[in-house]
């Protein structure tokens, strides 16, 4: 590979990058106490699939109990059944 065509890779890979970072926002979220010293977390991301030309919502689930950070694997579901 040239320094040339390395850097025109580099230079896209750069611009797609930024580009998918753009397209995911954070929705929505709810901070709940459920025992003292522990909270449960959920995190909606909102992210436009640039393919499909579609939405995708993803939820994540998180439990923080003192240093400890126990995370769930993200569920997503169509973004027009919350819409």
């Amino acid at each position: 590979m040239t320094p040339e065509t390395a850097a025109y890779a580099t230079k896209a890979s750069d611009l797609l990058t930024d580009i998918e970072r753009g397209q995911r926002i954070l929705a929505g979220g709810s901070l709940v106490s459920t025992a003292p010293g522990m909270v449960h977390a959920t995190l909606v991301w909102k992210q436009r699939d640039l393919i499909n030309g579609t939405n995708v919502v993803t939820q994540a689930q998180h439990i923080v109990h003192g240093d400890t950070v126990f995370r769930g694997l993200p569920t997503s579901y169509d973004a027009k059944a919350v819409s």
